[in-house]
């Protein structure tokens, strides 16, 4: 959060506090801290949004096993049902993606 905003009130001073913009469109994402960590990073920001979980690039990271190198789609899918997730992939154009209904299970 930033510096906050002072507004006086008759005789109040209270302050408000402030984001940027960047910090509004980045607090719901696992930023990529590692070259490498771009499955992890955002798996986790899928599985933290949409699943209510609380897992860090990090954690997921560890779970693949995979120490300093990339992680494949294959990685994360075995590494998911350790934390009782499943992974389904598939290869769709933009236009069969969009009309794609997934149910959270």
């Amino acid at each position: 959060m930033n510096a906050g905003v002072i507004v006086p009130i008759a005789n109040l001073n209270i302050e408000v506090g402030t984001k940027t913009w960047k910090d509004l469109r980045d607090e719901k994402i696992v930023k990529q801290d590692k070259d490498y960590s771009c499955g992890a990073a955002s798996m986790a920001t899928l599985l933290n949004e949409f699943y209510n979980q609380s897992f860090t690039e990090i954690e997921l990271l560890k779970a693949m096993d995979k120490g300093d190198g990339s992680a494949s789609f294959d990685d994360m899918a075995k590494a998911l049902p350790q934390f009782g997730f499943r992974a389904v992939g598939y290869a769709l154009s933009f236009e069969q993606l969009s009309k794609l209904k997934i149910s959270k299970r």
